[in-house]
Protein backbone atom coordinates (compact mmCIF):
# COMPACT_ATOMS: atom_id res chain seq x y z
CA UNK A 1 0.00 0.00 0.00
CA UNK A 2 1.32 3.93 -0.78
CA UNK A 3 2.14 6.11 1.71
CA UNK A 4 0.11 9.37 2.28
CA UNK A 5 1.22 12.11 0.42
CA UNK A 6 0.46 15.64 1.72
CA UNK A 7 -1.46 17.61 -1.06
CA UNK A 8 1.39 20.23 -0.80
CA UNK A 9 3.66 17.31 -2.49
CA UNK A 10 1.41 16.01 -5.05
CA UNK A 11 0.04 19.74 -6.50
CA UNK A 12 3.81 20.41 -7.51
CA UNK A 13 4.57 16.94 -8.87
CA UNK A 14 3.41 17.98 -12.70
CA UNK A 15 3.14 14.08 -14.18
CA UNK A 16 1.74 11.60 -11.48
CA UNK A 17 -1.00 9.37 -11.19
CA UNK A 18 -1.75 11.49 -7.80
CA UNK A 19 -1.65 14.45 -9.12
CA UNK A 20 -4.23 13.54 -12.13
CA UNK A 21 -6.57 12.04 -9.49
CA UNK A 22 -5.91 15.14 -7.22
CA UNK A 23 -6.69 17.51 -9.98
CA UNK A 24 -9.33 15.99 -10.88
CA UNK A 25 -10.81 15.52 -7.32
CA UNK A 26 -10.35 19.09 -6.44
CA UNK A 27 -12.54 19.94 -9.43
CA UNK A 28 -15.19 17.31 -8.21
CA UNK A 29 -14.94 19.28 -4.66
CA UNK A 30 -15.61 22.69 -6.31
CA UNK A 31 -19.14 21.34 -7.22
CA UNK A 32 -19.61 19.75 -3.94
CA UNK A 33 -18.80 22.47 -2.13
CA UNK A 34 -15.59 20.86 0.59
CA UNK A 35 -12.53 18.67 -0.28
CA UNK A 36 -13.38 15.53 1.67
CA UNK A 37 -10.44 13.80 2.80
CA UNK A 38 -12.01 10.31 1.26
CA UNK A 39 -13.90 10.10 -2.27
CA UNK A 40 -15.53 6.72 -2.46
CA UNK A 41 -15.89 5.62 -6.12
CA UNK A 42 -18.74 2.92 -6.55
CA UNK A 43 -18.56 1.08 -9.49
CA UNK A 44 -20.36 -2.36 -10.67
CA UNK A 45 -19.16 -4.54 -13.86
CA UNK A 46 -21.50 -4.42 -16.88
CA UNK A 47 -23.11 -7.29 -17.53
CA UNK A 48 -21.92 -9.85 -20.64
CA UNK A 49 -25.31 -11.53 -21.28
CA UNK A 50 -26.98 -9.73 -24.30
CA UNK A 51 -30.46 -9.68 -23.91
CA UNK A 52 -33.07 -11.71 -26.01
CA UNK A 53 -35.63 -8.64 -26.30
CA UNK A 54 -35.62 -4.83 -26.58
CA UNK A 55 -37.37 -4.64 -23.38
CA UNK A 56 -34.89 -7.21 -21.46
CA UNK A 57 -32.27 -4.19 -22.62
CA UNK A 58 -34.66 -1.86 -21.20
CA UNK A 59 -34.86 -3.84 -18.14
CA UNK A 60 -31.24 -4.47 -17.77
CA UNK A 61 -30.19 -0.82 -18.43
CA UNK A 62 -32.68 0.78 -15.85
CA UNK A 63 -32.26 -1.52 -12.90
CA UNK A 64 -28.73 -3.03 -13.21
CA UNK A 65 -27.52 -0.99 -10.76
CA UNK A 66 -30.36 -0.89 -8.06
CA UNK A 67 -28.66 -2.62 -5.21
CA UNK A 68 -25.76 -0.22 -5.50
CA UNK A 69 -27.57 2.47 -3.92
CA UNK A 70 -28.86 0.19 -1.01
CA UNK A 71 -25.70 -0.27 -0.34
CA UNK A 72 -24.04 3.12 -0.59
CA UNK A 73 -27.26 3.82 2.18
CA UNK A 74 -26.02 1.69 4.52
CA UNK A 75 -22.69 2.69 4.22
CA UNK A 76 -24.04 6.38 4.92
CA UNK A 77 -25.44 5.02 7.90
CA UNK A 78 -22.54 3.06 9.12
CA UNK A 79 -20.21 6.04 8.41
CA UNK A 80 -23.01 8.44 10.63
CA UNK A 81 -22.91 5.91 13.25
CA UNK A 82 -18.88 6.35 13.89
CA UNK A 83 -19.62 10.28 13.15
CA UNK A 84 -18.81 10.76 9.67
CA UNK A 85 -20.52 12.81 7.13
CA UNK A 86 -21.29 11.62 3.53
CA UNK A 87 -23.60 12.12 0.83
CA UNK A 88 -24.67 9.95 -2.68
CA UNK A 89 -23.18 11.77 -5.54
CA UNK A 90 -23.20 11.42 -9.36
CA UNK A 91 -21.57 14.83 -10.06
CA UNK A 92 -18.58 12.75 -11.29
CA UNK A 93 -20.15 11.41 -14.14
CA UNK A 94 -19.68 14.51 -16.08
CA UNK A 95 -15.97 13.61 -15.83
CA UNK A 96 -16.11 9.60 -15.55
CA UNK A 97 -13.95 8.72 -18.74
CA UNK A 98 -11.06 10.74 -17.54
CA UNK A 99 -11.94 9.47 -14.01
CA UNK A 100 -11.71 5.99 -15.28
CA UNK A 101 -8.82 6.52 -17.08
CA UNK A 102 -6.30 7.88 -14.08
CA UNK A 103 -7.79 5.35 -11.91
CA UNK A 104 -7.16 2.58 -14.60
CA UNK A 105 -10.47 1.42 -14.60
CA UNK A 106 -11.76 -1.15 -17.45
CA UNK A 107 -14.37 0.28 -20.13
CA UNK A 108 -16.72 -2.96 -18.96
CA UNK A 109 -16.43 -1.22 -15.42
CA UNK A 110 -19.55 1.56 -14.94
CA UNK A 111 -19.63 4.06 -11.91
CA UNK A 112 -22.42 4.92 -10.30
CA UNK A 113 -21.90 7.46 -7.49
CA UNK A 114 -19.25 9.04 -5.97
CA UNK A 115 -19.20 9.73 -2.18
CA UNK A 116 -17.47 12.19 -0.35
CA UNK A 117 -17.03 10.80 3.31
CA UNK A 118 -15.16 12.99 6.22
CA UNK A 119 -15.75 14.14 9.44
CA UNK A 120 -18.22 17.11 9.71
CA UNK A 121 -17.54 20.71 10.55
CA UNK A 122 -20.55 21.17 12.94
CA UNK A 123 -22.13 18.57 15.33
CA UNK A 124 -25.13 16.14 13.20
CA UNK A 125 -28.46 17.64 14.67
CA UNK A 126 -32.27 16.25 14.39
CA UNK A 127 -32.87 15.79 10.58
CA UNK A 128 -35.73 17.70 9.37
CA UNK A 129 -37.97 15.81 6.83
CA UNK A 130 -41.31 17.35 5.05
CA UNK A 131 -44.37 15.13 6.81
CA UNK A 132 -44.73 12.17 4.63
CA UNK A 133 -48.00 13.36 3.00
CA UNK A 134 -46.78 15.90 1.64
CA UNK A 135 -43.99 13.76 -0.50
CA UNK A 136 -46.78 10.49 -0.85
CA UNK A 137 -49.33 9.86 -3.19
CA UNK A 138 -51.83 7.73 -3.45
CA UNK A 139 -52.42 4.90 -6.54
CA UNK A 140 -51.96 8.37 -8.48
CA UNK A 141 -49.65 11.75 -8.48
CA UNK A 142 -51.06 14.46 -7.14
CA UNK A 143 -53.55 12.16 -5.02
CA UNK A 144 -52.89 13.34 -1.59
CA UNK A 145 -52.29 10.25 1.00
CA UNK A 146 -53.14 10.69 4.72
CA UNK A 147 -49.94 9.20 6.67
CA UNK A 148 -52.94 7.56 9.36
CA UNK A 149 -54.68 5.83 6.38
CA UNK A 150 -56.28 5.97 3.09
CA UNK A 151 -57.10 9.30 1.64
CA UNK A 152 -60.62 10.59 0.94
CA UNK A 153 -62.36 9.37 -1.94
CA UNK A 154 -59.50 6.22 -2.48
CA UNK A 155 -60.03 3.33 -3.95
CA UNK A 156 -60.94 1.38 -0.91
CA UNK A 157 -57.38 -0.08 -0.66
CA UNK A 158 -57.29 -1.64 3.40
Amino acid sequence: MDELVPAEKVAKDTNSVRRRVWETGRRLAQQIGTEPPILILVCQEGGSIPPARPVDALYATRSRGSSIYPAVQNLLLAARNYGLGGCLTATHLIYEEEIKEILGIPARVDTFALIPLGYPQDRFGPVRRRPVDEVTYLDRWGVPFAAGGAASGASGHP
